[in-house]
């Protein structure tokens, strides 16, 4: 396990996995107070890249952003995790065990900075967010599992349904998901998982959406917000913010307030 002797604002981490057996890197941002409050205890965002990027890829927009959101005080200061997507996991297990991404989050990385940090550990103070592949991602898991996820952000998601994700990411569907439609849906479809759980998202609303300006990223907003709604599960969409496709971009656009939806 890799051993922290100097805990800095953002920090590579890797530890050894007791159930994968594989090295788990990952990147770790602690907000200000952090160093200056020995007793206070923090809750945790985890945030997730896109397709294609690395785990660091988001660190610098999203931790500069949200020291803006506390300044304001709109919302208190957090732990902020950047997993490891592998490139194309679609934040999923694959078929043949090959990649894990899905387990070393849940069973690695949770447990690990719940133990070694100072983190409030209830299911109320843990996020989950992510741009593009990693709007997927959040969506999924906290559809998957609702009692370890408070909320969950998408921004500009690629909210696949079987349909479009089998058609567009045929590749990807083929060694992640051997091109199987039960076990994608039973795995890693957010309509799928959310639709299992869903009375636990009736009541309160528990995600919100954001979109570029992508034609397709709307499409396929659209296609999500209408299962949600046939569902009767609640959300919160926001406008089309005219950002592009860029992380940076579109939490400029979306702006620091929406995230009194953390609250």
């Amino acid at each position: 396990m890799h051993q922290i002797k100097n805990i800095k604002p953002i920090n590579n981490l890797y530890i050894d996995g007791t159930v994968t057996g594989e090295k788990i890197y990952f990147d770790v941002y602690f907000p200000p107070s952090y160093f200056t409050n020995e007793n206070k205890k923090f809750p945790v965002i985890y945030q997730l890249h896109g397709a294609n990027q690395h785990y660091s890829s988001d660190v610098k927009a999203t931790t500069t952003f949200f020291e803006n959101v506390w300044k304001k005080g709109i919302w208190e200061e957090a732990i902020f995790v950047f997993p490891d997507g592998k490139g194309t996991s679609m934040w999923s297990n694959s078929f043949d065990g090959k990649i894990n991404v899905e387990t070393n989050i849940i069973q690695e990385i949770i447990p690990y900075i719940d133990k070694t940090f100072r983190t409030k550990n209830n299911v109320k103070s843990r996020f989950i967010q992510g741009f593009s592949m990693g709007g997927f991602g959040a969506m999924k898991l906290i559809g998957k599992y609702p009692n370890l996820f408070s909320k969950a952000m998408s921004f500009d998601g690629a909210l696949h349904s079987w349909n479009t994700f089998s058609r567009m990411r045929y590749r990807i569907n083929s060694y992640m998901f051997d091109s199987n439609k039960t076990y994608y849906d039973e795995t890693a479809n957010p309509r799928a998982l959310l639709a299992l759980n869903v009375k636990k998202f009736t009541d309160q609303k528990r995600l919100f959406i954001c979109y570029g300006s992508m034609p397709i990223i709307e499409k396929l907003k659209n296609t999500f917000v209408k299962f949600l709604d046939e569902n009767n599960i609640k959300y919160e969409v926001a406008k089309q913010l005219n950002a592009g496709h860029r992380l940076k971009t579109i939490l400029k656009k979306l702006g620091t307030e929406a995230f009194r939806f953390y609250e």
